[in-house]
């Protein structure tokens, strides 16, 4: 399953994650923006920016977002997202509690297992 493969609202899903993830600190490594960069370039970078926007407007904070996140329901959807949420919390040299503690909160909300996903 590619980027490419998930509904809209999965890849709303995929890019709020990305974005919780990466501003969550205030910063963006290297490794995070190449991470962003892999992502626009699949998606299209005019199509991730749209969904940047609806991001934006939709989850003004991380309630709303969970609220949203417990809506994908399809596995394999999670996976794919779960597994580029944790190789992005993985690229950033900064990632902090709350990056964790979002990253645990998706495991458990979703199911996975990090061997699930390769990790």
């Amino acid at each position: 399953m590619t980027f490419s493969d998930l509904d809209r609202e999965q890849q709303v899903a995929l890019v709020a994650l990305v974005e919780a993830i990466t501003l969550s600190d205030g910063y963006v490594s290297e490794g995070e923006e190449g991470e962003i960069s892999k992502l626009a370039d699949a998606l299209g970078d005019e199509h991730y920016r749209e969904l940047l926007e609806e991001v934006n407007e939709r989850f003004p904070g991380i309630d709303e977002l969970k609220a949203f996140l417990e809506t994908v329901t399809d596995p394999d959807s999670r996976e794919l997202i779960y597994g580029t949420i944790l190789e992005e919390t993985m690229q950033s040299p900064t990632a902090g509690h709350g990056d964790i503690a979002l990253l645990d909160w998706l495991r458990d909300t979703w199911g996975m297992s990090d061997t699930e996903v390769g990790g």
